[in-house]
């Protein structure tokens, strides 16, 4: 309910960053310095042990409240993305809506596969990267990146990641 009440109140949002190029390189700022902020060192076993000991000792309504206000937050990204790759309002609205429903159920299969390939969670960030950095150029430079491009660099970047897991001399 809270994915869909952050979302909607994005979206209303997103009618107005849709008409202010700087509200758009504001987002697109965002997404690059999301992208640089994980991008930094990983968390130590010791770091991730103490986080997991602060869960546990929360109570149930800080949990739940917790993971609505990070709902929120990846609600801004997915609408910020969205926003960046289109400037049709109800292709964003459906957009938006279709990825609400998508990371209901994706969502256990996404933590499996980057429990399995941890360089995975990486590569998103590398994605989120790329697509501010794309936004900046179309918004600076005019420069206007076919689809079949940005795909083949998504998927160039996944599979770079898995790859860079499993193949020694990539690793230097």
């Amino acid at each position: 309910l809270g994915a869909y009440f952050g979302r909607g109140l994005m979206l209303f949002f997103a009618s107005f960053v849709i008409h202010y190029a700087c509200l758009r390189i504001l987002g697109a700022l965002y997404l690059i310095k999301l992208a640089f902020e994980n991008l930094g060192e990983p968390e130590t076993g010791e770091e991730q042990q103490v986080d997991a000991e602060r869960m546990s000792r929360r109570s149930f309504w800080q949990v739940v409240l917790n993971v609505e206000l990070a709902d929120l937050a990846f609600s801004i990204d997915n609408v910020v993305a969205v926003i960046i790759l289109s400037d049709n309002f109800w292709l964003i609205m459906f957009g938006v809506a279709i990825g609400i429903l998508t990371m209901r159920f994706a969502a256990t299969i996404f933590t499996s596969l980057i429990g399995r390939e941890p360089n995975l969670k990486t590569a998103a960030y590398v994605l989120v990267l790329v697509i501010g950095l794309k936004f900046m150029a179309k918004e600076f430079f005019h420069l206007s990146i076919e689809t079949y491009v940005t795909f083949t660099v998504s998927v160039g970047i996944l599979l770079f990641a898995v790859l860079y897991a499993h193949f020694k001399p990539l690793q230097l």
